[in-house]
C-alpha cells in the first residue's frame, strides 16, 4: 500500500518523538508475562527465551511461581510444603492452594502474585535505574 507524504512525515514525527522519549528516560516500564500450563509441563525453555528476549532490550527479568508464593501466606493453615524437587511436592502445594481458595476465595492466588508485584515494584523505585 502506497503512503502520502504526509502519513510518512507523521510516522517519521511519532519515531523521533519516540526516540527522544526513550533517550530521555531510560529506565523501562515492567512487562509482566504469566506461563500457565498443566503440571509437569516444561516451561523452561519458553521462560529463557523471553528471558532473553527481555535481556535483549534492557529489561531485568525475574521468574515468580504462584506456587512459591504460598510460603508468605502469614498464618497459612497448612504444614511446612516442601521445596521444589522434594516428596509431594506437587501434591502438598496444590491442596494448599485448595485450601487457600476455600477461604479466601477464587482468585485469592491472584491477589498474592500482585500483592507481590507492587512490592517487586516499589523496592524498585527505591532503587533507581534497577531496570
Amino acid at each position: 500500500m502506497a503512503t502520502t507524504d504526509s502519513e510518512s512525515s507523521s510516522a517519521g514525527s511519532f519515531r523521533s518523538a519516540l526516540s527522544a522519549m526513550i533517550e530521555q528516560s531510560p529506565e523501562r516500564h515492567p512487562i509482566i508475562v504469566g506461563l500457565v500450563a498443566p503440571l509437569g509441563t516444561k516451561t523452561d525453555r519458553v521462560a529463557r527465551a523471553i528471558e532473553d528476549a527481555a535481556t535483549h532490550f534492557g529489561y531485568k527479568f525475574e521468574a515468580i511461581r504462584l506456587s512459591g508464593l504460598l510460603d508468605e501466606v502469614d498464618g497459612a493453615p497448612w504444614k511446612p510444603l516442601p521445596k521444589r524437587g522434594q516428596k509431594d511436592y506437587y501434591p502438598d502445594r496444590q491442596n494448599a492452594g485448595d485450601t487457600l481458595r476455600e477461604k479466601a476465595g477464587d482468585s485469592a492466588l491472584a491477589a498474592l502474585a500482585i500483592y507481590k508485584l507492587a512490592r517487586m515494584q516499589q523496592e524498585r523505585a527505591e532503587t533507581p535505574f534497577s531496570y
